[in-house]
């Protein structure tokens, strides 16, 4: 079955209103910027000129979110101290630390020289150790207690 539609023109003013079919609109492209300049043709659009130009002082969309893709939201935590927590006398300061620090090297000095010393005086006895260890040491004392049992 075959339908046919006929309009009915009623005079030459009805068509004074319409545009041509090949008619064109002079508005720029989807990826135009938002300058001051706007254009507005004679129907209700409202468009940039298509002489606007797109230069360097945009971002586009991709270059934007490679740009905040290292960034962290406004919203985020830290899981450690914030800038105001405080220490009470649970922790040591530096220079308590420091002193500590310098009180155990006193104390490994103070006893280095107590083995120096005791190593020497083996020697000048005629015993000297074969290292300065506790046990060469005692081994050294020893010996120097036999020799003056033995020797009277």
């Amino acid at each position: 079955m075959n339908f046919c539609i006929f309009i009915l023109i009623n005079s030459n003013n009805d068509l004074a209103s319409k545009a041509n079919s090949s008619h064109t609109h002079n508005y720029a492209a989807s990826n135009h910027n938002h300058d001051s300049v706007y254009s507005k043709l004679s129907h209700t659009h409202s468009y940039a000129a298509s002489s606007h130009t797109h230069d360097d002082r945009y971002y586009t969309e991709s270059e934007v979110n490679n740009l905040l893709s290292g960034k962290a939201n406004s919203s985020h935590t830290h899981s450690y101290a914030t800038t105001t927590h405080t220490h009470d006398d649970r922790y040591y300061t530096e220079s308590e630390i420091n002193t500590k620090i310098n009180s155990i090297n006193n104390s490994i000095n103070s006893f280095q020289n107590g083995v120096d010393s005791i190593y020497n005086k083996c020697k000048d006895c005629g015993s000297t150790p074969s290292s300065k260890t506790p046990s060469a040491i005692n081994t050294s004392i020893g010996n120097i207690f036999t020799n003056r049992y033995n020797n009277g």
